[in-house]
């Protein structure tokens, strides 16, 4: 075909446009080629010379030094390798042997290999904070929302990873070779997350404004009728039906500028014109964004070209450009950026339940008397978050002087090789102080301390689990329906009778009955038994804090007033009344609402009114509590064997044997 030379039109610089034929290879063979690539791109990142490395790419076979190293079939892999996917092994321990590093090394170099894992995208992204443009007038990294990625290292099926900053929805479909991901801040909400074949979908939300985005990566092999198919299975995700909707791609095709169409331009292939196509029968613009500049810079030295695209419908993207970021992001792709009108603010929280602890200088918050103002439990609160700071007391990682100066001047950098090797640099340095950190942690957790022991467990916490239920649109109404199947069996006419019944005998007894309040020696004790380190209410009061104020002269008969006139006119304060309901995970991953434990979070005032109501009315069930099995210290299997030691004596005195098992109804 191409030795024909048939002219079939013009190119854009005026050259013919010759006929040609691309034969795509059998995917076999291709990921042949791919075993082979990766495991040369080990070697060569570890530091091997190119003249060491013989690579067979049509068998997938690699030589190190004229030892094997490593082969796209199974058939010989040596005792120890690693796999390579469904074929294909890779033997890490003769590599770490013939370059003489460490094997965990190694190991870790081929796991992250080649492009970006989720892990290493949070980094990535998190890296841009505080990013200033070199070049006047081009828009901060820092201000990054919505970011879409591909060629993704991922397993099979849908992922979610969670920073804290952002959120990354990721995924691939069963046989790809690599998967794509979006990135989006984590204030915004998510629901209706889908993996498509060579592409994924997200639906997000903020405040009033919803719109969809879409990632796509048409490979440079899809042949029309392929490109077609992976199309077509956008059209019925929900994120294609919303009226906003950004599309993200990697078309492997050249678009050129219009001269009838200004916000459409023209395709030069049969592909091409399939892909444009499809954007036009959903109704989709290019924004300005440059289409005369290349955003792929091929590693071979091949002439770069523009693959890459934005595109959308129903919002308008603004300020498009090709951007010069391609070495922070070991990728040879430069990114789109375009302006996106939503405001997306840092998400904070201001809640003031939970965890909290002491601070060093709450002597001083005491010395001040600045907590007068409102009724005696608003004072109370005031006064404890006053002396509390939000969070544990655990030990955090901090950046050295010299890794932070070293991130500054990478940033400062202009793009090309040394903009590379200046951010190689920073992230080997944070990776040797985060492993340092680790285990100075690890140690410090060996010898009791509990500072490094909570943030080490505070590591093994992760959110992911969240985003698996919170990722449908009508989760609220799902988590609605099954709590009210757990609580709410009951006519709440008929609680409410009840309720004013009870009222109604007390505020009888009331009359007749003297009054005691309680005094401050009943709060001491009580106070003496307290757990320490637990989260605190809606009104932020934990227990610490109340045991310091029950030590100060002033505060102490506050606090006497406070419960005593909570009793004697029978109402609680508006705020001692809420309570905040978290839920927990009963396995690692769950499917559902039901795998989920709800605890609610009252305040440490309205756990002390119950501690002193069980003392004083404790003689009342001492009668009926003497065959009782619950206490604190008492594990199950000491309950088993009491029990068989009561059978075995029943069985010898010959007399009756009774186990009552009380289960109480949520």
């Amino acid at each position: 075909v191409r030795n024909a030379n048939v002219t079939v039109g013009t190119r854009p610089d005026g050259a013919p446009a010759k006929l040609f034929l691309n034969i795509s290879q059998p995917p076999e063979k291709r990921r042949k080629v791919q075993v082979a690539a990766k495991c040369k791109r080990l070697l060569m990142e570890l530091g091997a010379a190119t003249q060491d490395v013989d690579t067979e790419y049509s068998t997938g076979q690699v030589w190190y030094r004229s030892v094997r190293v490593a082969s796209a079939i199974n058939a010989g892999a040596p005792a120890g390798s690693s796999t390579t996917g469904s074929q294909g092994w890779i033997d890490l321990k003769t590599i770490a042997d013939r370059i003489k590093t460490d094997v965990n090394t190694v190991k870790t170099h081929w796991q992250q290999l080649a492009r970006m894992t989720p892990l290493k995208v949070l980094e990535f992204l998190k890296a841009f904070e505080g990013h200033k443009p070199l070049v006047p007038g081009t828009p901060s990294l820092s201000k990054l929302i919505v970011v879409v990625l591909q060629e993704i290292i991922v397993e099979v099926g849908i992922f979610f990873e969670d920073d804290g900053h952002w959120t990354l929805v990721c995924g691939k479909k069963a046989g790809e070779w690599r998967g794509t991901a979006i990135a989006f801040r984590s204030s915004l909400t998510h629901h209706s997350a889908t993996i498509h074949p060579k592409g994924s979908s997200v639906v997000l939300s903020k405040d009033n404004t919803t719109f969809g985005v879409i990632c796509i990566h048409v490979p440079h092999h899809a042949t029309v009728d392929e490109t077609s198919t992976i199309l077509a299975d956008f059209d019925s995700c929900p994120a294609m039906r919303q009226h906003r909707t950004i599309v993200g791609m990697d078309a492997n095709e050249i678009f050129s500028h219009s001269e009838s169409a200004s916000a459409f331009p023209k395709g030069h292939t049969g592909r091409g014109e399939t892909i444009l196509t499809w954007l036009a029968n959903g109704d989709f613009r290019f924004p300005e964004q440059q289409l005369h500049l290349p955003s792929h810079f091929p590693y071979s030295g091949q002439n770069p070209r523009r693959l890459d695209y934005l595109v959308c419908r129903g919002i308008h993207l603004g300020g498009g450009h090709v951007g010069d970021h391609r070495d922070r992001a070991h990728s040879d792709h430069e990114p789109i950026i375009g302006h996106l009108p939503v405001r997306v603010e840092q998400k904070q929280f201001h809640k003031v339940w939970g965890p909290r602890h002491l601070r060093h200088d709450f002597q001083d918050t005491l010395s001040l008397g600045h907590f007068l103002h409102g009724d005696a439990h608003h004072q109370l609160a005031a006064v404890c978050k006053a002396m509390t700071n939000p969070g544990r007391a655990m030990d955090k990682f901090d950046e050295t002087k010299k890794l932070k100066q070293l991130r500054r001047e990478a940033q400062r950098t202009p793009p090309g090789p040394a903009r590379r090797t200046a951010w190689k640099e920073v992230q080997a340095m944070h990776r040797q102080e985060k492993k340092q950190w680790h285990t100075k942690l690890n140690e410090a957790a060996s010898k009791q301390d509990w500072r490094s022991y909570r943030a080490q467990k505070h590591l093994l916490r992760t959110r992911e689990w969240e985003h698996y239920l919170l990722d449908d649109a009508n989760w609220q109404g799902t988590l609605k329906h099954h709590f009210e199947g757990i609580f709410y069996k009951e006519d709440p006419s008929q609680v409410t009778l009840q309720i004013t019944e009870m009222r109604r005998e007390l505020a009888r007894l009331c009359k007749v009955t003297p009054w005691h309040p309680f005094t401050l020696e009943e709060l001491q004790v009580t106070e003496g038994r307290w757990p320490r380190r637990k989260a605190a209410g809606p009104d932020g009061i934990i227990h610490e804090a109340l045991s310091q104020l029950l030590r100060d002269d002033t505060w102490m008969h506050r606090i006497v007033y406070l419960i005593n006139d909570i009793f004697y006119k029978g109402t609680l304060p508006e705020l001692l009344e809420k309570g905040v309901t978290v839920l927990l995970p009963k396995t690692a991953t769950p499917d559902g609402w039901p795998d989920t434990r709800p605890i609610t979070i009252s305040s440490a005032i309205l756990k002390w009114i119950a501690q002193l109501v069980l003392r004083r009315t404790q003689h009342l069930f001492t009668p009926v509590c003497t065959l009782q099995w619950c206490a604190k210290g008492r594990q199950s299997v000491e309950m088993l064997l009491a029990i068989r030691k009561i059978a075995r004596m029943a069985r010898d005195w010959g007399g009756p044997f009774f186990i009552v098992k009380i289960d109480v109804r949520k």
